[in-house]
């Protein structure tokens, strides 16, 4: 049957990635007195087996980190700048001097400031979409009505 090996990696990935949050989970549950102040408590898990995983890890989470947020960059760098290859990089450079300010605050405290700041414009983005929902259906309705009278 045509994509079964599909379903079967899907089925397979989803347990694989359930299992490893399991695992995690469970394993910071467990080392709770060590973890709850840090900001990266899976780095301290990896340094607590092998003082190598946690390195390599370290290394696997900063390259992590710059390829992300080198291509969230660019992004942006193309959404709010038409200028052209100059206009970007120009635009690029200047984004880059704001990140790397905002980087000289601890993780924590950026998580502290940014998290609640990203829930609260989520909110005002979900009002948004139930705003529009309901305006569509009123004047849906309100056509309807004008229709069959």
């Amino acid at each position: 049957m045509p994509g079964t090996g599909k379903i079967h990696g899907a089925i397979l990935g989803a347990i694989a990635i359930v299992l490893s949050i399991t695992i995690i989970n469970t394993a910071i549950l467990l080392n709770a007195e060590n973890t709850v102040a840090l900001a990266i408590p899976v780095l301290f898990l990896a340094k607590k087996i092998s003082y190598q995983l946690g390195a390599v890890f370290s290394i696997v989470l900063i390259l992590g980190i710059f390829s992300s947020c080198s291509a969230m960059m660019w992004s942006v760098s193309s959404r709010f700048r038409k200028g052209g290859k100059r206009g970007n990089r120009i635009f690029a450079v200047l984004l880059t001097i704001f990140v790397f300010i905002l980087g000289l605050f601890s993780f924590g405290e950026l998580v502290g400031i940014f998290y609640p700041l990203v829930g609260y414009v989520g909110l005002i983005f979900i009002a948004c979409v139930i705003y529009k929902g309901v305006k569509t259906i009123l004047q849906s309705r309100k056509g309807q009505s004008q229709i069959n009278s």
